[in-house]
């Protein structure tokens, strides 16, 4: 295993709900874990907060760490193999088996902030952030 040279974090706090339950201190809850990865232990960390975190934000943050790549401070940035990535969220979600889920692997919802309840389309496999 390679020396781990730099680390990188995702934190996503969504409280305000396009069509769900709103939410009291996701957002304050995420910040919170960011400052201390930032001013503790030296991360570099993507934040995504409420509206910054809809379905459409998720894939593109997904179509990103798929090429190896995040965006940090506006600018999209090669991610190495010796890199640390932690991915914290905040939110609403739900432990369920999901169309695309396989032994030892998480299965379940997180719901993107612009999510609908009755439609399975607009949340998020758990499955697809392992991958």
């Amino acid at each position: 295993m390679p020396k781990i040279t730099r680390s990188l974090a995702i934190i996503i706090g969504i409280d305000r709900y396009s069509h769900i339950p709103q939410l009291k201190n996701a957002v304050f809850d995420a910040n919170s874990v960011a400052n201390v990865l930032e001013e503790k232990h030296n991360y570099q960390v993507l934040r995504l907060f409420d509206e910054q975190a809809t379905k459409e934000k998720f894939s593109q943050l997904l179509e990103n760490l798929q090429n190896k790549k995040i965006e940090l401070e506006g600018k999209l940035t090669q991610i190495k193999t010796s890199d640390r990535l932690l991915f914290y969220f905040a939110g609403h979600g739900f432990d369920q088996e999901s169309e695309d889920s396989e032994e030892g692997k998480p299965a379940g919802y997180f719901m993107p902030q612009d999510a609908d309840a009755n439609d399975n389309k607009t949340w998020l496999s758990m499955n697809k952030v392992y991958e």
